[in-house]
């Protein structure tokens, strides 16, 4: 009653100076969502029904609460990714009383101990058991709170008491009807609070949560110093940005103001975009002794994903910085380069020791193509994926096919991620290597052939269909596009540009083309969904209304019509 009355007199002292907007004091906090039977609430509001996995939603057709069907894909893949999670924490958290996504922890996918006991299946009386923990969720910007039913109805795994909350009145009186028609009103608890501020006032350790999910409208920097704080060691933080243009180089002045780092416009953008939120997670865990372990990192339809697991130490915190790097790129051939911000080294008695890094990594011009380099970062240099849960993952996805409606995608965007060179930030594009000499593009076959031919290793990405990512060094590539131009001869090469001052250079490796059956990656024999079409009506919808806004839009329009009619 406080938070809606609070709520109306913020909005009479935005209506002082025009006597119109005085009829938004009408709005009331208590808006009813029961649908009659022909599909109208006793408000007259028309309601749509929604089925998606095993919940079976109401929500208004107009935009009072934000649905977007084309998220189905990250509702799938965050409900696998925390049931997985769960599984591992009452195997090892729980039982164990030790963290165990850890890249220092030497478990292995379905490792058991010698008599643990089975993983328990999810009952009606497994609530009443006192030795089993319930897994604490937030859905700290839940909307319909679809996803949060979701959770109650489909983890299987172990119990959960999850708190859907959202600041809108519509959105909180939506989970709390529909919460009550999919029968899970004892599990789900709704809340109408603003996200950070339920989130600070559960940074205590017994009032902490296990999984904190977070996926606004936009930008999430100002929920992750909160999200931070209020999960337990060794818990789950889940975060969705949708702010592609500012993380993708459009907009780098507002990616440093927004994530403090200055993301690049370049064919590598999305995988940037991903490290840079990392990054900044790793920052704000880093303020309060915390540190991250991500576990899986996705860049997919207009938004990025990341899952990330926090635990606290002070000496893992040490080692943040070496995490990090900035990068530099090369203006005319698109070659990078990273910094790291320090470096490590291991003393006599084992201890850790941070340096100084010096720099800069390059010369002024690129040692390529003579241009100069655009400078970036800091960005998250270490893995952005853990192999072993997403190998543990992927097999459960595997025997469990008929479970998500997206199973096949998920699979396949799984498999392309664990294909990955996980240790090898960024990688060059094979239709941007050809543009910078004007020259045919070659087979992508071709070129991982000729990479493992000299030795090294190479992957794709899922972010790029046309990602060539490998260890090897900068000359070694442009060694191999020298030969290919050779045997590909083109017409015409200006003088000053990048494609000349490449191709004066002779290669200093030899290199063979000749296809090696392995050079194919699993995932594209396999023909996995890789990168599928987008579907029907994509892209984010617009951002959603709460009703009073709506109420005071039509009658300060409302004038304006009645003037011009």
């Amino acid at each position: 009653m406080a938070h809606g009355l609070s709520h109306g007199l913020h909005l009479l002292n935005l209506c002082k100076e025009n006597p119109l907007k005085v009829i938004c004091a009408r709005f009331s906090s208590k808006i009813l969502m029961e649908p009659c039977k022909d599909g109208e609430s006793a408000q007259g509001d028309i309601y749509s029904e929604i089925s998606e996995g095993k919940a079976r939603m109401f929500v208004p057709k107009q935009n009072s609460v934000f649905y977007n069907p084309v998220q189905v894909f990250n509702r799938d893949l965050s409900l696998a990714v925390v049931d997985q999670y769960a599984k591992k924490y009452w195997r090892y958290h729980h039982r164990q009383k030790r963290p165990f996504w850890r890249a220092d922890s030497g478990l292995i996918a379905n490792e058991k101990k010698p008599n643990e006991p089975a993983e328990p299946a999810k009952s009606d009386s497994s609530n009443n058991e006192p030795d089993r923990p319930k897994l604490k969720i937030l859905e700290a910007l839940a909307a319909s709170g679809l996803r949060s039913i979701r959770y109650a109805l489909e983890i299987q795994s172990t119990p959960c008491e999850i708190t859907a909350n959202d600041y809108s009145s519509d959105a909180y009186q939506s989970i709390t009807d529909n919460a009550k028609r999919n029968g899970v009103s004892k599990i789900v608890q709704p809340s109408c609070k603003d996200a950070r501020l339920l989130m600070y006032e559960h940074i205590e350790p017994l009032e902490q949560f296990h999984v904190v999910d977070i996926d606004p409208y936009g930008s999430a920097a100002v929920f992750l110093d909160s999200a931070v704080q209020c999960i337990k060691d060794g818990g789950l933080l889940c975060v969705t940005c949708t702010d592609a243009s500012v993380l993708c180089g459009n907009r780098s002045e507002v990616c440093f103001s927004k994530y403090g780092s200055v993301s690049l416009k370049t064919k590598y953008c999305h995988e940037m975009g991903l490290r840079i939120i990392l990054a900044s997670l790793n920052s704000h865990a880093g303020r309060y002794q915390r540190y991250i372990h991500p576990i899986l990192s996705l860049s997919t339809d207009f938004y990025f994903r990341v899952f990330v697991t926090i635990y606290t130490s002070p000496l893992e915190v040490k080692k943040s910085a070496s995490k990090l790097s900035m990068v530099y790129h090369c203006d005319g051939c698109s070659s990078f380069h990273l910094q790291p911000l320090i470096k490590l080294s291991t003393t006599k008695d084992n201890s850790i020791k941070t340096h100084s890094s010096f720099g800069p990594p390059i010369n002024k011009d690129c040692e390529h193509c003579s241009s100069n380099f655009k400078f970036g970062g800091p960005v998250w240099s270490d893995p952005i994926h853990d192999d072993i849960f997403i190998s543990s993952l992927l097999s459960d996805l595997q025997e469990t096919k008929d479970c998500f409606a997206t199973n096949s995608k998920m699979i396949g965007m799984l498999s392309m991620m664990k294909e990955e060179l996980n240790n090898v930030p960024f990688f060059h594009d094979l239709s941007q290597l050809s543009s910078v000499l004007h020259c045919n593009v070659m087979r992508m076959l071709e070129m991982r052939s000729a990479l493992m031919n000299q030795g090294y290793r190479v992957s794709s990405s899922h972010t790029n269909p046309q990602a060539v990512k490998t260890d090897a060094p900068h000359s070694v590539v442009w060694d191999i596009m020298r030969e290919w131009v050779k045997r590909n001869p083109i017409k015409k090469v200006s003088p000053d540009s990048p494609a000349a001052c490449i191709l004066s250079k002779e290669p200093s490796t030899q290199v063979s083309f000749d296809v090696r059956e392995d050079a194919e990656s699993v995932s594209r024999r396999m023909k996995l969904v890789r990168f599928p079409n987008n579907p029907p009506n994509w892209g984010p919808k617009p951002r959603a209304k709460r009703k009073a806004e709506e109420e005071i839009e039509d009658n300060l329009t409302a004038p304006k019509k009645r003037q011009n009619n």
